[in-house]
């Protein structure tokens, strides 16, 4: 499961001079609206200034209504009408810079980037010491994968906050997405150090450890994590990730049936534990969770590729073309998607499409041994035998102990007239694996 970046939320409070309360109703009416993080409940935030702006009050009155709505919603993610009461509120109050910075970061998270963007270059300009609203559009420029934008504005939160945790450890996430492990790692140390029981920051940490290939830091950051907030499902669904990658297949299980259960409508954790089944053989339950995975999110790329595998276990080589097709039309510069689709393609005898998907492949990752190998096996079988052999001459340049290539070569040499060197090909690769003349056969080829 991918690594997810920590967002941090900013949302800030508008008040305005509240003048005195003609009626008890409306008196509490008005007092319970402007409770934002109290101990009223947001719907019932919701419920309070809607009933203070249908009793027609004041023009200042209003804008404080609209603005605690907005946030209650936002608070309940309800992001359209949030963005709809924060606009009422820039009509009546423009160029307020808080409602700017709230009504940003709304648009943000329904994806509207650039709108959200410009919110925040305006509230910076009206209030350009805000270190809210730099980190919030921060966010937003980590989302465009505009990294050093991202960091530039993290910087400059920092200046103004600069023992700010969450800051320190989201601005990590920049540098991490950026390949510089050093600086993300700086800041995830520095981060927990100023906030040793800070979740996110051990999540994060531990990500980075996966990401460097060092599995039991991760998992030993993640398992803090998990001590910290025993409800969060993305700690679970990642350290699943990290037991899977040293094989500890029950524990993985465990971890992401956990994250299932604290985040139902997660499509990662779902992919995961299909991955996970898979690598159990347990095909049935592999493909119910990928299922699943793809109907709450069709374009998650992971998914399609590990349902590719699932389908491969079955025999089922169409549909394992198909879904690394998806996986292609999702992310076309998935070197190893065209790769399987290539090899799936040339099992069933869609042989051009095949070749296409290969050579698509190594435009995108040159000299791949296990590609060249792939476009080898559909030259053997279009019966081009020297550019098989001349493919199977560069995988086992980059790997000589590469079975297959060294089988597949031996073919296409005897195929070709070249008996000898052909049937010495054959022997070695029966030496380094008894069972290739069998998988060759599968293949269509003998």
């Amino acid at each position: 499961m991918p690594s997810r970046s920590a967002v941090l939320v900013a949302f800030i409070a508008l008040f305005a001079t509240v003048p005195a309360a003609a009626q008890a109703q409306s008196a509490r009416d008005w007092r319970q609206c402007q409770n934002f993080g109290g101990e009223v409940s947001a719907q019932d935030v919701v419920s309070r200034c809607t009933a203070v702006i249908n009793a027609n009050p004041s023009r200042e009155r209003r804008v404080t209504a609209y603005f605690a709505r907005g946030v209650a919603y936002q608070r309940l993610n309800w992001l359209s009408s949030a963005i709809q009461d924060y606009t009422e509120v820039l009509r009546l109050h423009p160029n307020e810079p808080r409602t700017l910075n709230n009504r940003g970061l709304a648009l943000s998270n329904t994806g509207a980037l650039d709108r959200a963007i410009a919110d925040f270059d305006l509230s910076l300009r009206l209030e350009p010491k805000s270190p809210e609203a730099h980190l919030n559009r921060g966010l937003a420029w980590y989302e465009k994968r505009e990294f050093a934008r991202a960091i530039a504005d993290y910087d400059a939160a920092l200046r103004l906050n600069p023992r700010d945790a969450k800051i320190i450890f989201t601005r990590g996430n920049a540098y991490s997405a950026l390949g510089q492990s050093d600086r993300a790692m700086a800041d995830y140390d520095a981060a927990i150090k100023i906030a040793p029981r800070e979740a996110l920051a051990y999540y994060n940490r531990g990500n980075e450890y996966y990401t460097r290939g060092d599995i039991d830091r991760s998992i030993e950051d993640l398992t803090r994590a998990i001590e910290l907030d025993p409800n969060y499902g993305w700690a679970y669904g990642n350290r699943g990730r990290a037991w899977l990658a040293k094989s500890d297949l029950d524990r993985a299980l465990a971890d992401y049936s956990t994250a299932v259960r604290l985040d139902p409508r997660n499509p990662i954790v779902f992919s995961g534990r299909g991955s996970v089944y898979l690598a159990k053989r347990d095909i049935g339950a592999a493909f119910a969770d990928l299922d699943k995975a793809i109907a709450l999110n069709p374009d998650y790329a992971n998914a399609y590729s590990h349902r590719a595998r699932a389908w491969i276990a079955r025999g089922d080589r169409a549909h394992a073309a198909d879904d690394y097709a998806a996986v292609t039309r999702i992310e076309p510069r998935n070197a190893g998607a065209w790769n399987g689709q290539c090899w799936s393609r040339a099992l069933i005898g869609e042989l051009e499409r095949a070749l296409s998907s290969c050579n698509e492949s190594l435009r995108l990752r040159p000299g791949h041994a296990n590609t060249l190998d792939s476009r080898a096996l559909v030259y053997l079988k279009l019966g081009r035998y020297a550019d098989a052999v001349s493919d199977y001459d560069g995988a086992l340049a980059r790997d000589s102990k590469m079975a297959s290539a060294l089988y597949g070569r031996g073919l296409a040499r005897v195929k070709a007239g070249d008996t000898a060197q052909g049937e010495a090909d054959i022997a070695a690769a029966k030496a380094l694996k008894p069972t290739i003349e069998e998988e060759f056969a599968g293949y269509g080829v003998k």
